[in-house]
């Protein structure tokens, strides 16, 4: 049964007909507009049509953000109209908050109980939020319901699409209170932690997670992404099984296995490829040596003065003619020469030429001039530039064509041959010419037909003819 206005005397009838029919608050008598009519109004109806009948002092900063519409501009139409100045919150501010959900800038004038609802508002829209607000605050804003917002919370970075989303929840659940991280939360959490270590748009780290939330399985999960995951788990965690995974992916990370434990990883570090000089220099044995520039011949560099023997320099130099910095020069000798010339001539000529700090310096090692000038100085009797030298650089050719036959088209590149000749793929040979320049003669070409007889398919017209005939004159 509905009730008139004329039948509305007390502040009860008035509660009871407001809830009932909220749109009579616009008619209902001053004196029947007391808190606990306006408060029912807005309850059954919370929108700016009840709102603006409601008197200013029984307004609150909680109904104006509930009944401000956000929709275009009407948001800062309603701000300007109806905000208060002492809850202090500026007009902008306030539509921050209202469309976007962003954290307003609050004055000293701001009441606690405004700023209480400004944080949650804020928070229910991102959760990360959380790290900005004062503790005697976030513990009001958190609760069982909302704990699982800042537990698997990301943000967007803007990145591209593959990465525009990054986990935080990592990073911030150290702020929820501890009474509120139930077995179930906890539980919850690591389902967040496992589905996203190892992404590239969600990474986790480990190391700011308080260590109570973390099992070892998702510690082991961790490394088995990255082993650098070693170096952020507390020492006391470490289990000797996280040792081995991580050093046997990345040797280097043996800095981070327990002191007590390191010597038993040495093996794993060297097989890795990686980390050898995070070996004391007193335990880098000469098996560990050896291990290491078999996995990887870059290790060579980390290898001991008196552990570069003549046959791990080798080794070394086949693999990775960058090597030839760490050889001493007293183990240079012919077969060093040719094993080395030949992996320039490999793997430099097969992969885009990397090696050109080979016949370059580097001032932050403290070189005055080339590896190879300082290498070739002191092998070859001549010095560079003297046609002797020049001489003594073709002979050596042979041997190095003998070993494989189409290292014939590398030496025509290295020796500036091909930047002249038409036919060929346009090479600049660059400072390789100050090494290997006038080296290339007729002779080389049988050298490397004698090889490899298919190496005649890549030769010029004129020269296959002048092979086959040598071939048909000399045998």
């Amino acid at each position: 049964m509905s009730t008139t206005l004329e039948e509305i005397k007390t502040e009860a009838e008035a509660i009871h007909a407001v809830g009932l029919n909220p749109d009579l608050i616009s008619k209902l008598p001053k004196k029947l507009l007391t808190k606990k009519v306006c408060d029912e109004a807005f309850r059954a109806a919370p929108y700016s049509r009840t709102y603006v009948y409601i008197p200013e002092k029984h307004r609150t900063f909680a109904m104006c953000l509930k009944a401000c519409s956000d929709y275009g501009a009407e948001t800062k139409d309603f701000a300007e109209g109806q905000l208060q100045p002492e809850w202090g919150i500026s007009v902008s501010a306030f539509v921050a908050l209202k469309k976007k959900g962003k954290l307003p800038n609050m004055n000293k004038v701001t009441d606690d109980a405004i700023k209480l609802i400004c944080y949650k508002k804020a928070f229910a829209n991102d959760a990360s939020i959380i790290k900005l607000i004062p503790i005697n605050f976030r513990e009001k804003v958190l609760n069982k319901a909302n704990v699982n917002s800042v537990l698997n919370c990301t943000i967007d970075t803007g990145g591209s699409f593959s990465s525009s989303l990054k986990f935080v929840g990592d990073e911030l659940v150290s702020l929820i209170p501890e009474e509120l991280m139930t077995s179930e939360k906890i539980a919850y959490f690591q389902e967040q932690i496992e589905s996203n270590i190892g992404r590239r748009d969600r990474s986790v780290s480990i190391g700011v997670i308080p260590q109570q939330y973390m099992s070892d399985k998702l510690y082991e999960l961790a490394i088995e992404k990255s082993a650098s995951s070693l170096s952020s788990i507390p020492e006391g965690r470490i289990t000797k099984k996280m040792c081995e995974m991580a050093v046997q992916k990345d040797g280097r990370v043996i800095s981070s296995v327990p002191e007590i434990w390191r010597e038993d990883f040495y093996l794993d570090v060297v097989k890795s490829g990686k980390g050898l000089q995070n070996i004391p220099e007193e335990d880098r044995t000469d098996r560990l040596c050896a291990l290491a520039v078999e996995a990887e011949a870059s290790q060579f560099e980390y290898v001991p003065e008196d552990k570069k023997s003549y046959m791990i320099s080798l080794q070394a130099i086949d693999k990775n003619a960058e090597m030839a910095e760490f050889i001493p020069l007293e183990l240079i000798d012919k077969e060093m020469m040719i094993r080395l010339i030949v992996s320039i001539f490999r793997n430099n000529w097969e992969n885009n030429y990397y090696l050109n700090d080979v016949v370059s310096w580097k001032k932050e090692r403290g070189q005055t001039e080339p590896v190879l000038k300082t290498i070739f100085d002191h092998y070859f009797e001549h010095p560079q530039g003297d046609y002797k030298r020049t001489d003594e650089v073709k002979e050596l050719m042979h041997d190095v064509i003998k070993r494989e036959g189409k290292l014939y088209f590398a030496l025509m590149d290295y020796s500036g041959e091909n930047d002249k000749n038409e036919g060929f793929n346009r090479f600049n040979s660059g400072l390789w010419k100050n090494f290997f320049e006038g080296t290339v003669r007729f002779e080389h070409a049988v050298t490397a037909a004698r090889a490899d007889i298919e190496v005649v398919t890549g030769f010029k017209q004129d020269v296959q003819a002048r092979v086959w005939k040598e071939f048909l004159n000399n045998n």
